[in-house]
């Protein structure tokens, strides 16, 4: 599901004249979305469950790690977690963050 502020309804209209069948990534939609700064930053956050935990999943470790690579900065705790991140590199940090989350937990 995707939710977007009421503020940034902006995105989905830009979204909607995208092709059927072709891929943007979130810094080509930011450029194509009028009002809409790619230098803006965005926050992130991210909730596990006690069994996750178990198993090795640290949030605070893939928040701040991850955040960190993409120029931004996070943390928290093992089960819950945030970040606040260049929107333009959310492809970049979501992409760390699912790698990073896989090798906790594999």
């Amino acid at each position: 599901a995707l939710t977007v502020p009421t503020d940034r309804r902006g995105v989905l209209e830009a979204l909607q004249e995208v092709p059927y069948g072709e891929e943007v990534s979130v810094e080509q939609l930011t450029r194509m979305t009028p009002g809409l700064d790619a230098d803006d930053e965005t926050k992130v956050s991210a909730r596990g469950t006690q069994s996750l935990v178990r198993k090795g999943l640290d949030l605070s470790d893939v928040m701040s790690s991850c955040a960190s690579e993409v120029d931004g900065g996070g943390g928290g705790h093992d089960i819950a977690a945030g970040a606040t991140i260049p929107t333009a590199k959310i492809d970049a940090f979501v992409r760390k963050a699912d790698e990073m989350v896989g090798q906790q937990l594999s």
